[in-house]
């Protein structure tokens, strides 16, 4: 499992907010793809603000751990909202 958690007020939340409109399991299954998929936009746009820029250095290999050449790249995030 990984670090990030979602609360359980969060989770009553939401469910809170569709109780009526889910009649079927298939309505059920939609409304939860839709949500996972927003939260994870917002999660992830919110975790790269908080990275800092890169700055060229060659950084260890995630696989090998050799120092590799890091190319500079600016990125937009351009995620479904």
């Amino acid at each position: 499992m990984g670090v990030l958690h979602v609360s359980s007020r969060l989770i009553d939340s939401l469910l809170a907010t569709q109780e009526g409109n889910l009649r079927t399991l298939s309505d059920m299954e939609k409304e939860l793809e839709e949500v996972k998929q927003k939260l994870a936009n917002k999660t992830v746009d919110a975790l790269l603000e908080r990275l800092e820029p890169e700055d060229g250095k060659a950084k260890p290999c995630p696989l090998c751990g050799k120092n590799v050449r890091v190319s500079i790249k600016m990125y937009h995030v351009n995620l479904m909202h």
